[in-house]
């Protein structure tokens, strides 16, 4: 029933309010019947400023802030809606896409690379691209071992993920 909706939104508001006082910058509004969630210049969000240096992505200072920010963690991990997972599909899509790009950018080192991989197995754990270029890099560091490792644990996840051996074999992956 409609009131008994009001009355659920109502009691969300008030937490989401309670929640919201206790961070400096972000007010919660109602305009023309729509809610929204205001940041005052001050305020600081990880997503917006992830958002912000995805544009300048090719700046490997700018690579190592945002690696930085995603390394905390994948975005509301402990949040499981219907409506809020087509947007935390989209934010990794568009994570993987972009860091997937740096790979091949001369101007990151290596030792970013291996962590822009890590943060593409924080959103998608069997991406062989990341694989690809981790093993590399630890390969050619001589950390032949650490690539093993890494490639064997894939291998564990895509096989009881998928139900099939992975079929790309370790000596391919590392040339």
């Amino acid at each position: 029933p409609e009131e008994a909706a009001n009355n659920n939104r109502n009691v969300y508001i008030s937490k989401l309010r309670g929640i919201l006082e206790k961070m400096d910058g972000f007010t919660i509004t109602n305009r023309n019947k729509l809610w929204s969630i205001e940041m005052a210049p001050e305020g600081k969000c990880d997503w917006l400023e992830v958002k912000r240096l995805f544009a300048k992505a090719e700046d490997s200072e700018n690579v190592s802030r945002i690696v930085e920010l995603l390394l905390r963690g994948a975005m509301l991990p402990n949040s499981e809606f219907d409506w809020l997972d087509s947007y935390k599909g989209d934010f990794s899509n568009i994570t993987i896409d972009i860091l997937s790009k740096l790979f091949d950018a001369e101007s990151i080192s290596d030792d970013l690379k291996i962590r822009v991989a890590n943060t593409i197995f924080m959103h998608d754990f069997l991406n062989e691209e990341a694989l690809r270029a981790k093993c590399q890099i630890l390969y050619k560091d001589g950390k032949t071992g650490l690539a093993k490792t890494t490639y064997d644990n894939f291998c564990k996840n895509y096989k009881s993920s998928l139900g099939m051996e992975y079929e790309v074999d370790f000596k391919n992956i590392i040339s």
